[in-house]
């Protein structure tokens, strides 16, 4: 009978410390898994110093290239800033042209380290020299500078006397265009304007129908298309010349008798005949042989010419000064 007692509390015991062993397993691996702690894996120690490190924390992750590859051990003052040793994955090999800085992840907190390992064709920095970071730049001083910067531009350059005056003007102005002051005022208060419009439609529209203007547009629409559709099937004169190559054919074959007569020198031949000629009458001319050399060299026609005209008008001017005496003196005697 005690036997079988002392078996049940063994028994007891051994479930209990199987409990307690499995729940202090699971929370052994939950702060395992929380903590992002990698136990079986090599780390490597890298340092970089900056001059203020805006918050960072131990324990804040390192980045490279948006990937989280380590994390922040430790912080420590240094007599050239604050020196950062943090442990990655891999080994972070620099090369010139490198960039490390401390980024905010937002507004209301939160920093993480950013490694740039540079371009690769860059060489690489010794091992054991010092690392800088770039100096970190607060978003919130940032925006307060460049607003303090503006507000001073502004007092200066008196932007904002100008800016008030300037409103002040656009109030002027709207005030007399609501009062309908002006050419704008009229036509943005005035409906006359628009009554007009109005009235200019509906007049264009009753046109269009009475006159079947709309008909006539269609119509001409129509032909339009049928002469298209003619010209495309090659009928009537245009057709042929759009569609039908024989007149390209035959001006090229034009161009190839006008080559080859010009290489024959016969053309080329009449017209040194023709240049001759020309020559030669203008020279007459010039000399005065003949009708038209004396049109041409002989001012006298001229002359003629100019007071034909002279006595023509005064023989008009004279019929108009005398023409009420005659129709006077026509319907006085008619009437006897």
């Amino acid at each position: 009978m005690k036997q079988t007692s002392r078996i049940k509390e063994l028994t007891m015991e051994v479930m209990v410390g199987t409990f307690m062993f499995a729940v202090l397993l699971g929370l052994c691996i939950f702060t395992i898994v929380l903590s992002r702690e990698k136990f079986f894996s090599a780390a490597f120690p890298f340092e970089v110093v900056f001059e203020d490190v805006m918050g960072l924390r131990s324990g804040d992750n390192v980045v490279i290239r948006g990937m989280i590859v380590g994390e922040i051990k430790e912080l420590k003052l240094s007599d050239g800033g604050v020196l950062l040793r943090c442990e990655t994955e891999r080994p972070i090999r620099l090369r010139e042209g490198f960039k490390i800085q401390i980024i905010a992840s937002s507004i209301l907190g939160g920093r993480y380290l950013q490694i740039d390992e540079g371009p690769v064709e860059g060489p690489e920095i010794p091992a054991g020299a010092e690392i800088r970071g770039t100096p970190p730049k607060e978003l919130m001083n940032e925006a307060a500078e460049v607003v303090a910067e503006v507000r001073k531009a502004l007092k200066e350059k008196q932007t904002l006397e100008n800016l008030g005056d300037a409103v002040e003007s656009i109030k002027l102005i709207s005030a007399r265009i609501n009062s309908g002051e002006g050419t704008i005022g009229r036509l943005v208060n005035d409906p006359q304007l628009y009554d007009d419009a109005r009235d200019v439609v509906n007049e264009l529209k009753l046109s269009i129908r009475e006159r079947g203007l709309l008909a006539k547009l269609e119509n001409s629409a129509a032909n339009l298309e049928e002469v298209t559709d003619k010209i495309n099937r090659g009928e009537g004169t245009v057709g042929m010349l759009v569609n039908d190559d024989t007149l390209y054919n035959d001006a090229a074959a034009i161009v190839s008798d006008l080559r080859a007569s010009i290489q024959q020198r016969q053309l080329l031949g009449n017209l040194e005949k023709s240049m001759a000629n020309i020559e030669e009458i203008t020279r007459k001319i010039n000399q005065g042989e003949g009708t038209v050399a004396r049109l041409v060299n002989d001012d006298d026609l001229y002359k003629e010419i100019q007071r034909t005209i002279s006595d023509a008008r005064a023989a008009l001017d004279d019929l108009r000064e005398t023409s009420p005496i005659t129709t006077f003196s026509s319907v006085f005697f008619g009437a006897f």
